[in-house]
């Protein structure tokens, strides 16, 4: 057992991601070379690796999910574990063509942004989603060569930031599009084809990867002690399953831009005003004609890439916006135009400017949380402890626009006023004045900051700032220009010294030099310790992944 746990705290994670990239990289050579026998060669040789194997794993167990146990009941919370799992997916690899039997999966019921609303998630066993994490650093770099330029859901180094933000590029100019269809795919991962699928997927990936594939897609479902064994779909919560949905609607913006690989051609200058632009399954297209063109053209070719794919667009959610008229919801953002106030913007020949704003609903969910955790009984330092996450991390979302700052302004009003009484509920026998003096904290940044001292404050959200988002680049792939979005990651919850850090260090991890930005936390490491005199100072932090400070940690001397 020992042995185990120090082989795997000892992996080389630096060694362990160059030759992942190095294989990755030239896996995309040869895809753009069309040779295709030495893409599927890489494919495997990466699946068979030590290295590729070990990434699989960590992938796994660096995720949120890693507690959630899947029908199988097992986690991997032990090094021994994590190590063993190595060999176990060697083990399912090598097994005769054919032979490999996917575990169930686990169904359970989440509740979805519309009240009264819930989704499906399946939660595979463990060794399943290491397989699947495995096939997934096989098949993406081949998918990100011809993923559509617009598409933004479930991709490496892109969010729903730059969906906005690309939708402020074609939207926010004179002579922009006016008309928009927000369009609805009606259960998008449960109606997959899974002819479609394996069609798809038979034509990027290796031979072994494609039974694994065919595999998962055909694994049985578990829910309330019923089993059901699935002839379409594929279940969210799988580690591969928004890449096989990606796979699926790749193609979707050819259908409009008449198959334009980008906007900055000649020829796709022709096509003002047609875009489309996705974040997974949700996807809007805009117009610069009218309604006509949606319901007699756009229309009838939509439903036909939809239908070719087992899926099909829900007429009751999807709907045609005249922008100047309404106002439509994507991402919970809300877009909308107003007239614009010439005397203070001479300079743009656009009468209407474009808002982008916190929908009124996420203003109101957000509101409700925060309501919940201002119970009397609750300490000061438990109450700043469960409510600064869930400000920062919606302030973070919506920092990206700068007419969120009303939305900012307005909440952190309502949390004033909910301490207010919170306060005096819990100090009834106190007066203002007592409440004020132990609860109030002068800053810099503010006179009225709540908290206990300078280093236990309740977050402010109206001291939150926009953050610039840059437009993305069309048509880059993250497997071979790398840097260009390591340098663009937006660093959005992170103080001034934890953000200089990170850009001493090129926003790369100081032991693998995998990029800071991903579902992996990151920690702040003391090259000198601080027992054997290691100071708080930029020349002695370092940031690290939560796995590379462990091989740090408990490395063999």
């Amino acid at each position: 057992m020992k042995a185990l746990n120090k082989k795997w705290n000892s992996i080389d994670w630096k060694t362990t991601r160059t030759f992942v990239s190095d294989l990755q990289q030239k896996m995309v050579v040869a895809y753009k070379n069309n040779n295709w026998s030495e893409v599927f060669r890489l494919q495997q040789q990466l699946m068979h690796s030590f290295e590729g194997r070990a990434t699989a794993v960590r992938k796994v167990v660096s995720n949120e999910g890693s507690k959630t146990k899947g029908p199988d009941g097992k986690t991997w919370k032990k090094s021994q574990d994590k190590y063993r799992a190595i060999a176990d997916i060697r083990d399912h690899l090598l097994t005769k063509s054919g032979s490999y039997k996917a575990g169930a999966v686990r169904r359970v019921w989440i509740p979805k942004s519309s009240p009264g609303e819930l989704r499906p998630l399946g939660i595979p066993n463990m060794i399943d989603r290491a397989l699947q994490a495995l096939v997934l650093s096989c098949l993406d770099p081949i998918v990100e060569e011809n993923s559509d330029s617009c598409s933004y859901g479930f991709r490496k180094y892109r969010s729903t930031n730059d969906a906005i933000q690309r939708i402020r590029f074609i939207l926010d100019k004179a002579g922009a599009p006016r008309y928009i269809w927000d369009a609805d795919i009606s259960k998008c991962f449960d109606n997959i084809s899974h002819t479609f699928l394996n069609k798809v997927v038979r034509e990027n990936l290796c031979r072994k990867g494609c039974e694994l594939v065919e595999a998962w897609l055909k694994a049985p479902i578990i829910e309330k002690g019923s089993k059901s064994y699935p002839s379409r779909g594929t279940p969210q919560g799988g580690v591969l399953s928004p890449l096989l949905c990606n796979m699926t609607l790749n193609g979707l913006e050819n259908v409009i831009r008449d198959g334009l690989p980008s906007s900055s051609s000649t020829a796709g200058r022709k096509l003002k005003g047609r875009w489309v632009v996705r974040y997974a399954d949700d996807f809007i297209i805009t117009n610069p004609i009218g309604k006509s063109q949606f319901i007699d053209n756009d229309i009838p070719l939509i439903n036909k890439f939809m239908a070719d794919r087992g899926l099909e667009i829900s007429e009751k959610k999807s709907r045609i916006i005249d922008l100047e008229k309404e106002s439509f919801n994507f991402l919970g953002w809300k877009i909308s135009q107003r007239k614009r106030n010439i005397s203070v913007n001479k300079a743009s020949d656009s009468r209407l400017v474009l808002v982008v704003e916190p929908t009124k609903e996420s203003i109101k969910r957000l509101k409700s949380r925060i309501k919940l955790e201002f119970r009397s009984n609750k300490p000061i330092g438990a109450l700043i402890k469960d409510l600064n996450p869930v400000l920062r991390g919606w302030a973070n979302y919506y920092r990206g626009s700068y007419h969120s700052q009303q939305s900012f302004q307005s909440i952190g009003h309502y949390v004033y006023q909910l301490f207010w009484k919170w306060a005096q509920k819990k100090h009834s026998s106190r007066n203002k004045q007592w409440i004020y003096d132990r609860y109030i904290v002068r800053t810099e940044k503010s006179l009225l900051a709540i908290g206990v001292d300078k280093n236990l404050l309740l977050y402010d959200i109206t001291q939150a700032k926009q953050i610039r988002v840059s437009n993305l680049k069309n048509n880059i792939n993250p497997y071979t220009d790398n840097d260009y979005f390591v340098n663009r990651v937006i660093l959005r919850d992170a103080d001034k010294f934890r953000k200089a850090i990170y850009k001493l260090n090129k926003f790369r991890c100081f032991v693998c030099r995998g990029s800071l930005y991903g579902d992996e936390p990151i920690h702040l490491h003391h090259l000198i310790a601080r027992k054997d005199g290691g100071e708080y100072t930029l020349k002695n932090i370092v940031p690290v992944h939560a796995i590379c400070h462990d091989s740090i940690t408990y490395a063999v001397k």
